[in-house]
Order: structure tokens, then sequence, then C-alpha cells
């Protein structure tokens, strides 16, 4: 809320629209409804289309780069083709989209990565800003701009936040970069077409509320460091709530659309934007002022304007405002504002929405026998109506859990951090880890010379993050690995993400594996081996079968008559996946335990001596690179068979494959993996506390592991890379 600028343009022009509202008002609206009239904030430059943010003229010409308005004095507009440097990377500006706030912003392209971002540019003009103070803005806004949890924990705030933030050493400009999701519609744009319906502003103060209980409630850390408990946006309007589709490719909020599921995102902070206020002091935003902030916005959305028809601003005290709006949300509303009994803070604020009456009906005359709404105005899904006709609270409940559970909007990612140095923050201290004794990560841990020579993974590690300090204490079982999780015996776990976790426990997935069933693979007699026999593929029901109902000779599924013969690995963490995914009903297993790579060794040796076809599996990270027995492509009902190994030209191993031959030239179905088209696949995660008050060490881990350096690495060691 910028209640200091006092000749700012609302309803501000959406950048990526170009239709909007330009209105002049005759009286001034109270500064808490964080709406302002006037054409710039700028008055001092004379620009000649009104406001030098939204102006496109001094661009330079004949390629000659004007640093300055021939015309006013303002700084121009970066030109397409530049670039700037930052610490994630360099960026390349594509095209200027428009302005939003006190900004002015450009598409532009992450070198290297060719990954789409939004660049805000703010600027400090000479005629508002000397030398000196340029520089501490700049120095203010660089220890400011962007905001983490102070325990590392990464968790969905719905708060648009930025990637990072870059100062021009030459010129007075100061840069975010943001992802494509700042280019969503505002509720500005939104309101430029429709007004909302009351159960559409249930929606939005339901979601604006959670996101300000964790934002007045959490403590952050900002880039220089500072640790702050709870943090007031400050800077709340229509202008910087963006509408974030939750169930399609982008939100396009058109006249005649009936869906409307969206997420409601914050962005633009008070704390970084008002630094760049011309002529005013930035000053400490309060929590309350959120709250007033907060209300007003559903004031304008309910009524679907901001000003009357005679210019002047929608005074909420004026009953003639709130035609049609059901009392108690109205009731509701005013209490936000403060111009009835205040909340005391949004944490009570919002349990009180949950507990407003349901709206009394919806018309039958808007439904169709299918239960379509069918006005041509915007309106929230049946799905969602027929939630308020059960109650608000169940919405309310519905939310929560979709809160709890961070969600992946369907609009761009976030650029991937490049490289293990790059992770920051890094909780101080020594901290015990765990994982399954011959696990796939104990495995892992022994590999050396796959990342470079005589380099094992964790040398790597410590050699990328020295303040790293982390002990490795196997455990017998992922039941023992999780337990010491729980009772604080191991800061967290790296295990396969099968079962459900305890509610005090959160994961995140780090790459891919999976179990491998295989059989003897003999060139000399293919002919008669079980490859060419079972003709490389075995159903998920024989595997249950040859394990589970003891049967003693493959004639049962194919010509061959060798016996049968089944091998498990001396492997608790793959005897787990294996009961879960292939005997569920707790059958127990007679097969005989080996170690996995001794296991590989008797099973071909059994073939070839013995004349017995011996079966058994492993992770599938730990037979990529052997060519000793033949991983079966596996079937299940009505599914066609998936081979988990193929070439690189994507093209699946076969049972006439030389795979000693072609060795090194197959690697596991990464898409099939991912997608659980293979069935035996499964995530590797790491396994953490749901604890603010414990170190956020295996969170900080997680990251570390995930940025593109760790991913390739995890890719080296066998495992499929999450993406």
């Amino acid at each position: 809320m910028l209640e200091e600028i006092q000749g700012e343009l609302f309803p501000e022009p959406e950048p990526i629209v170009d239709s909007q509202k330009v209105v002049t008002a005759i009286a001034p609206l109270p500064t808490a409804a964080g709406v302002h009239f006037g054409d710039s904030p700028y008055q001092r430059y004379r620009c000649l289309s009104g406001d030098p943010l939204r102006c496109d003229k001094a661009c330079g010409e004949d390629e000659i780069r004007l640093k300055a308005c021939n015309s006013c004095g303002f700084p121009t507009l970066l030109p397409e083709k530049a670039e700037i440097r930052g610490q994630l990377g360099t960026y390349q500006i594509e095209d200027y989209i428009g302005r939003r706030g006190l900004g002015r912003l450009y598409r532009a392209t992450q070198q290297g990565m060719n990954l789409p971002v939004v660049i805000k540019e703010y600027l400090l003009p000479g005629r508002y800003f000397n030398a000196g103070e340029a520089r501490l803005q700049k120095q203010i806004f660089q220890s400011v701009a962007g905001v983490d949890l102070a325990d590392g924990r990464s968790q969905d705030l719905r708060l648009l936040e930025p990637l990072e933030a870059i100062v021009d050493d030459i010129e007075e400009r100061c840069y975010l970069v943001m992802d494509e999701r700042y280019l969503n519609p505002t509720l500005n744009s939104y309101l430029t077409r429709e007004k909302m319906t009351s159960l559409q502003v249930r929606w939005v103060l339901n979601q604006g509320l959670q996101t300000l209980i964790f934002l007045h409630g959490q403590k952050f850390r900002f880039p220089s460091g500072q640790v702050q408990d709870g943090i007031a946006h400050g800077n709340l309007s229509l202008d910087n709530l963006l509408l974030v589709a939750s169930g399609a490719d982008e939100f396009v909020p058109v006249e005649g659309q009936k869906n409307l599921d969206f997420y409601l995102y914050f962005c633009d902070l008070a704390v970084w934007e008002q630094l760049f206020l011309p002529l005013v002091k930035p000053t400490v935003k309060e929590k309350y002022h959120d709250l007033i902030s907060l209300g007003y916005v559903a004031f304008y959305l309910l009524t679907g304007r901001v000003i009357t028809e005679e210019g002047e601003p929608l005074d909420p005290r004026q009953e003639s405002h709130w035609q049609g709006v059901e009392p108690h949300l109205k009731a509701f509303i005013l209490r936000l504002m403060q111009i009835e009994m205040p909340f005391v803070n949004a944490e009570v604020a919002r349990k009180e929405l949950l507990k407003l009456p349901q709206p009394e009906f919806v018309s039958a005359a808007d439904v169709t026998e299918e239960g379509e709404v069918t006005t041509s105005k915007p309106q929230i899904p049946v799905k969602v109506l027929l939630l308020g006709a059960l109650g608000l609270g169940v919405i309310g409940g519905l939310a929560w859990l979709l809160f709890g559970k961070p969600q992946l909007s369907n609009a761009a990612k976030t650029p991937q951090v490049c490289c293990l140095k790059d992770v920051g923050a890094i909780p101080p201290g020594k901290f015990a880890y765990t994982a399954t004794n011959q696990g796939i990560w104990h495995y892992i841990l022994q590999q050396r010379d796959l990342i470079q020579k005589g380099q094992t993974l964790e040398e790597r590690l410590q050699a990328a993050q020295p303040k790293l300090q982390l002990i490795y204490e196997p455990a017998e079982s992922t039941d023992e690995a999780i337990s010491k999780v729980r009772n604080g015996q191991a800061a967290f776990a790296i295990a396969p993400l099968i079962h459900p976790l305890p509610s005090d426990l959160q994961a995140q997935e780090i790459a891919y594996d999976g179990l491998a069933v295989f059989v003897s693979f003999s060139y000399s007699q293919r002919e008669k081996g079980l490859p060419e026999q079972l003709q490389g593929k075995l159903t998920l029901t024989q595997l249950q079968q040859l394990y589970g109902k003891g049967v003693d000779n493959w004639q049962e599924f194919t010509n061959s008559t060798l016996p049968v013969k089944t091998y498990t690995p001396d492997n608790k963490e793959a005897m787990e996946v294996f009961q879960q995914k292939v005997l569920p009903g707790n059958e127990e297993s007679q097969s005989l335990s080996l170690p996995e790579f001794e296991m590989m060794r008797t099973v071909i040796r059994d073939f070839e001596s013995a004349k017995v076809g011996a079966i058994g599996f492993s992770s599938l990270a730990k037979i990529t690179s052997q060519c000793s027995v033949y991983p079966l492509a596996l079937q299940t009902s009505g599914k066609n068979p998936v081979q988990p190994l193929v070439f690189k030209n994507g093209k699946a191993i076969e049972p006439s494959t030389d795979l000693c031959d072609r060795k090194g030239n197959y690697h596991p179905d990464a898409a099939a993996i991912r997608s659980g088209r293979y069935p035996l696949g499964y995530a590797i995660a790491v396994i953490y506390p749901r604890d603010n008050n414990r170190p956020a060490i295996g969170e900080k881990f997680a990251t570390i592991l995930k940025t593109r350096e760790g991913q390739r690495l995890l890719g080296e060691m066998g495992l499929v890379p999450l993406e």
C-alpha cells in the first residue's frame, strides 16, 4: 500500500492488456484503500505522454543508445538485446511490456538456460535522488529485495518472490528478476471486465487471509541475513494481487468464462517497492494496514469499480454502494476496513470468515439442468458452488488443505539453480542423517570415479559447500530411518517414497530409481536362455507367482523346462519396495538372499553350470553398467510391457541385444520411470521434520541435490533425475 503517493493513477493499466479504464477523480480516497489518482509520480519530468514510466517514445534512434529522453530527460527504456548480469546468470531483454506500480516491465530470457523471465526495472531519476541518495537506495534494495523463511523451508505462501535483485553499477537503475507468473492478470485487469460474485470474493478473502497469516506470523530472512518476525505486505491493492489458474495453462479473464478456478498470489512488497517513491521517506508498514487494504480490495471487487459515474471515489460508508451484497459479507468487510469493530489479526479474521452463513440461494434461472451456470459473467465452477451450498467452512477446509500442501501452478516454473555452490544459507553445525544400510544412497556414497577420478559424491559436495557438515549414520530399514528423524537422532533421511509419511514429516523428491527384475544373459546360449524364451518380458502376476507361490519350473510360463530358482537382495530397502509393489499381502518369499552383485554372478553361474533358470531383482541404478544379467520388461494388466533400459535413441533393449558389446550405450528409461509406466519405479526423497524449531538442513540438502549440477551428478550415479 503506497499511501504516500499523491498522483498515482488508478486503476492502473495492466501491462499485458490494452483496454483499461483511465479515470479522473475529484475527491481523494482514504489512503488505506490503496487507490491513488494522478498521472505520474515523477511530475518534475514533463513527459509528452503524461507518464514517463509508460512512455515508449525515447528508445534511441539509429541504434544509438540514449540514456535519457531528449524531450523530458527521464531515463529511457532498455533497448532490445540489452543484457543484465546477475548472480544467477545473464538476462537478455526481449521487449518492453508496460508499467506496473513504480517499475517498468520487460520480457527477457535467461541466457544459457533459454528460460523466459520478467524484468521489473526501478529508476532513481536525478531530479529526485542525488548521487548519495541513489547509492543508499541501491544498497538497501539489494539487502531487502526478496525474503525466505528463516528456517530455510520452501513453502508455497502464494507470495511471488523475486528470483534475484540486481543493481546497475553505472546507471541509476535497479532490477528485479521474476518468473513468468508475474505476467498473470491482476485483480485490476479483472475488474475492468466484470465484478465478482459474493462467492468469488469470499474465495479471494479466504486465500488472501491465509497468505497474510503466514506473512504476519512466520520468521523471514532478508538477503542481508537479517531475520524479522513477521512481515507486513504494506502495498496491497488491486494491482499487486495476481490471478494464477489452478486448472488451465493460464488464467484469461474474458467475458463468458464460466470456470474460475484460481489461486491468489501476492507480489510487490512495500519493503522494496517504496524505496523508489520520490520525495518520500520509506516508512515501516503495520500489519493491520494489510487487513484494511484487503477489505477495500473486496469492496471494489463486489462493486465492480473504484469510483462513481461522477468521478467521486467510492465510499464504503454509503449504503448505496453495497446494493445486492449479502449483509454478513458486508459486515465482515467493514470490520476488515476498521470502519466497524476491527479484527485483532488475520487469523481471527479468517476464522470469522469461515463462520459466515452461506448465501441463501443461487437462482434456479441461472442454472441449467446439467448444473452449469448460464450467466455470461465469470463464475466459480459448479463443484465449488456445491461446496458453498454445504457451507463455506468446507471450502475453507479444502483451501487450507490445498495451502498446506504446496501446489504447483500451471504458470512457468522458477528457473533451477545452476550449481552446488550457489545454494546459500547453509545452517551452521554438524548434522547426522540416515539412510538404509546397503540401500541406494549407501551405494551411491561408496562409488568412486563415477564423477571424477578418485572422487566420491560426498567429497564433491564437501568441496562445493565447505560449510556443509554431515555425518552419515545408516539405519537397518526405512522404518528405522524415519524413526530416527522423528525422535531427533537424525536431521533427515534419504529413502524411497513408497508409503504415506507421518503428519510430522515432509519430503522433497530428489531423483527416481526402480527395481529391475533380471534373469541370466548368455550370449553363447542365447536361444536357450530365458530372455529369448520369455520374449524379454514378464507380467507382474507371473512375478508374484514366482516369488509368492513357489512356482518350480519355467514351463508354466514358457517352453523352457529349466527349473526355477529365486533370489532376493540382501538389502532391506529393496525388499521393502518389492514387498509393497509385488507382494502386498504380506506374503513372504522363501528365496535365497545374497548381496546384489554376488546375486548377479550366481544367477549366471546357475544357468551356465547347473542349467537352472534363476531370477533376481535389484536397484536399477546398480545393474545399468553390467551385462551379466538381462532386465525383463514388466507388464501390468491391460497395458503393454515396459522395458526399464533404453538406448540413447530411445529404443528399448531386446533379448537379441548384445549387452556387453553395447555396454555404456543404454540407460534407464527416464520417461517411463518418472511417469509410473514402469510398475516398479519409485521416487527417492529427502525426508525431514515439519518443525520450525529444528534447523532446516534436510530441506537445504534437498535444494543442493536439486540444482542442475546435483541432478547431473545423481544421473551419473545411475539414478533418474527429476527432469
